[in-house]
């Protein structure tokens, strides 16, 4: 059975005032989608931003694979994760 899941950071706070969460990668992606091997940033008025104490809502939403058996009841599945701070130039 294959699991896959997207995660996204929403409403993201750095030591109390909202900030937008770019890719590092590129500043244009703002969606807040944290993808596998990949950093955000905050920005505010567009220009990257540091802090001290960064909050954000989590959302996870979780999929398995077409070809998954049919499940009639509960099931759990469980899966594992890690953010890490990295700190930037």
């Amino acid at each position: 059975m294959e699991f896959s899941w997207d995660l996204n950071l929403q409403q993201p706070v750095l030591d109390g005032k909202a900030v937008v969460l770019a890719a590092m990668h590129n500043r244009t992606e703002r969606d807040g989608q944290l993808r596998p091997d990949q950093a955000l940033m905050a920005l505010a008025a567009g220009q990257p931003v540091r802090g001290r104490t960064f909050s954000a809502l989590v959302h996870i939403d979780s999929y398995l694979s077409s070809t998954a058996p049919a499940v009639r009841d509960k099931t759990l599945l469980e899966g594992g994760g890690r953010f890490e701070l990295v700190k930037g130039d």
